[in-house]
């Protein structure tokens, strides 16, 4: 049994991840829906098991934190280029960004060079 849901944020309902899910006749999805944890009120947007980095949405935050690698920078930047924020890490394992309501790419680095983007929707 997973450990996270599809919640609903227009109607309250969480839906299982473990099989199949159609939602049809959904107006908009645009903020409409986060994966979150099953076990508690924090909404878990992404995790990255291969570069086990995760991204959790704490309000108009979000938590990144990575257990691969020391943290360079995070960047929000919205669809159409403009950076919401950047948050310097110089090494650190977790950091703390502000969004905006929409779709937005979060650009995370590493201290050893490496970068991943994740298109994420708030």
């Amino acid at each position: 049994m997973s450990g996270y849901v599809l919640h609903d944020m227009l109607s309250g309902a969480d839906y299982s991840l473990d099989s199949p899910l159609i939602i049809a006749d959904a107006e908009t999805s645009l903020g409409r829906f986060v994966i979150r944890s099953r076990y508690g009120s924090t909404d878990v947007t992404s995790v990255d098991t291969d570069q086990r980095i995760s991204i959790v949405q704490e309000g108009s935050s979000v938590l990144v934190q990575s257990a691969c690698g020391l943290l360079k920078s995070v960047k929000v930047i919205d669809l159409n280029g403009r950076i919401i924020s950047r948050v310097q890490g110089n090494g650190s394992r977790c950091l703390k960004a502000s969004i905006a309501t929409g779709i937005q790419i979060i650009h995370i680095e590493l201290t050893d060079g490496s970068s991943k983007d994740y298109k994420m929707i708030f």
